[in-house]
């Protein structure tokens, strides 16, 4: 369950946001400034392709283009009849690539296909092994895309756990092909790949370590051609 602190979070949040008595208007027209994205709503109200999924989460590509994430995702499983999807997904994580910033209308579908689940990210064969994408960044002709690494450990819901060092993919730019999974070091049971911020030569990073139903904010920063050498903020240096 630990694993899973952060995508809790999102869907406490996304099920708040969904709530009707949101108005569905401009900004500022309600006293705590939220309303709908109509123009949202719509681009994820999708039929073929990716459907659903856990996460979305965004970033920004150098060239208009935006990259979203999503983990556990549906795929060309929509029926139309019944507007439904079965229960079980066939994918343990997907992307849409958005053609530019402004258009809500055209996105493909990252994905694979074989005779295990239709990751985008994977690195076996072994489908109790797989990888939930965090957040990313861009730097030059390459993105790297923090991978959660998870395995089955048990039935039910929660039956999952760390299966060890978390992984960068290292996918190529603008062709988006995945170059490489690079493991990173121990991190002793924090989850980084929360949020990533450049500052110059620097990425800054931002992870939680969970304690039990709360979690301690963690961040740290490295340098952008050393993704793998990472230095921890201790609250003082």
């Amino acid at each position: 369950m630990k694993s899973r602190v952060g995508w809790l979070l999102l869907a406490t949040i996304i099920v708040g946001c969904a709530d009707g008595r949101f108005r569905e208007n401009s900004i500022g027209s309600s006293p705590d400034g939220a309303y709908k994205d109509r123009a949202f709503t719509e681009f994820f109200r999708r039929t073929n392709g990716w459907v659903s999924g856990d996460g979305a989460i965004s970033v920004p590509l150098s060239d208009g283009r935006v990259l979203w994430l999503f983990g556990d995702s549906h795929l060309d499983d929509y029926d139309p009849k019944t507007k439904t999807t079965p229960c079980l997904f066939q994918s343990r994580n997907a992307a849409l690539l958005q053609k530019t910033k402004t258009n809500l209308r055209d996105a493909e579908t990252l994905r694979t296909y074989g005779p295990i689940f239709w990751s985008w990210f994977k690195n076996t064969t072994n489908k109790d092994l797989w990888f939930w994408p965090a957040c990313g960044f861009q730097r030059n002709d390459a993105l790297f895309v923090y991978l959660f690494s998870l395995k089955k450990t048990g039935e039910g819901m929660w039956g999952f756990g760390s299966s060890g060092a978390d992984h960068w993919a290292k996918v190529e730019f603008p062709s988006m092909k995945i170059l490489d999974y690079i493991p990173l070091p121990s991190f002793e049971g924090v989850q980084m790949g929360q949020g990533f911020v450049a500052d110059g030569d620097w990425i800054y990073a931002f992870g939680a370590k969970a304690k039990k139903l709360s979690a301690d904010v963690i961040a740290a920063r490295f340098k952008a051609d050393e993704p793998t050498r990472w230095m921890f903020w201790n609250g003082t240096n």
